[in-house]
């Protein structure tokens, strides 16, 4: 079964570079990818991206957003704050880069996706929103590969997880860092398993004078160890909700214009309404806890229950649509 969150042993080329720079302080940047408003460089030897913009101002929006979030996720996060730098999110390893091309590219074009260097910098695109993935693609690239809910069942992936992973993010996006999460991105992507010195000796009568014994503020990556996680990205068009009514409705539109990453209500096939029961469980269990906490007032513990009856009211109305045309 293929699983987020699972740790493996990697040996392609690339560990090597990134092990290689980073043992010897070398800052070497390779473009990874390109977007509406700028293009990301990778550094060798570090899971940090750059993102340059095209214009000035065009990564305000994306800085103000993290402000946001970090604030939001305070007790787990430690990033930057004077630049828009984040941990990268690396490729998908090779293990499972392979599966993708022998179950979804079409068969007389899978040595050149094997061979193609452009797809080893693999993110894919979780869209639980959607059956229509389809197989034996002409045209195929694993750079933002889309991973429709029909592709995860074919490959046994661990879609339970994900979607309890998503419901939790959800929750945090709307009641912690109170966003409306609008255009953001969910992926499958890797990251490097963090190694630590430990200290031996944390006696205050017995360590040596000024010895350091807090968190290190360094730690080497293991580059040819990964672990495969949900990842979220591109809060650039995320805005600010308020804790009523007001807030739910944006929450709601953002929800129903945002590329199909979430479960649908209202399916007809057991594997969706199974996805979609679990992200909303998840989902209230998360908000309940996060405005309990937040200490807002009972009335905002309705909020969460309005969103989920608000978008399974918006499918409902799509869907009656659908049916007149």
């Amino acid at each position: 079964m293929v699983s987020s969150n699972n740790q493996v042993s990697t040996t392609f080329s690339s560990a090597e570079q990134h092990t290689k720079a980073q043992a010897e302080s070398l800052q070497i940047f390779r473009k990874v990818g390109a977007g509406a408003c700028g293009a990301v460089f990778g550094q060798d030897g570090q899971s940090l991206v750059w993102k340059l913009a095209k214009s000035e101002g065009e990564l305000i929006s994306y800085f103000d957003a993290h402000l946001q979030l970090i604030k939001a996720a305070e007790g787990v996060c430690n990033l930057p704050t004077s630049a828009l730098v984040t941990e990268r999110i690396l490729p998908l390893p090779s293990t499972t880069r392979n599966l993708l091309v022998e179950k979804f590219c079409a068969p007389r074009i899978k040595e050149k996706a094997c061979a193609d260097i452009a797809n080893t910098d693999c993110l894919v695109r979780v869209y639980l929103g959607s059956m229509q993935g389809k197989t034996n693609m002409k045209f195929f690239s694993l750079r933002n590969f889309k991973l429709h809910l029909n592709h995860m069942l074919e490959i046994k992936l661990d879609v339970e997880a994900i979607v309890r992973r998503m419901g939790i993010a959800m929750a945090v996006l709307h009641w912690a860092a109170k966003t409306d999460a609008r255009d953001v991105e969910f992926v499958l992507g890797s990251s490097t398993r963090k190694t630590t010195a430990a200290v031996h000796d944390t006696n205050p009568r017995t360590i040596e004078p000024e010895t350091y014994t807090g968190p290190l503020s360094f730690r080497d990556e293991v580059f040819f160890s990964r672990v495969t996680e949900l990842w979220i990205l591109d809060f650039n068009q995320v805005r600010t909700i308020t804790m009523d009514d007001e807030g739910v409705k944006l929450a709601v539109e953002a929800w129903r214009i945002n590329d199909p990453h979430f479960p649908k209500p209202l399916r007809e096939t057991p594997a969706e309404r199974h996805v979609w029961e679990a992200f909303v469980i998840t989902y209230l269990e998360a908000s309940d806890a996060i405005l309990k906490e937040e200490k807002i007032g009972k009335d905002a513990l309705a909020l969460p229950r309005k969103f989920i009856h608000g978008i399974t009211e918006a499918e409902r109305t799509r869907m009656m649509s659908r049916m007149g045309d």
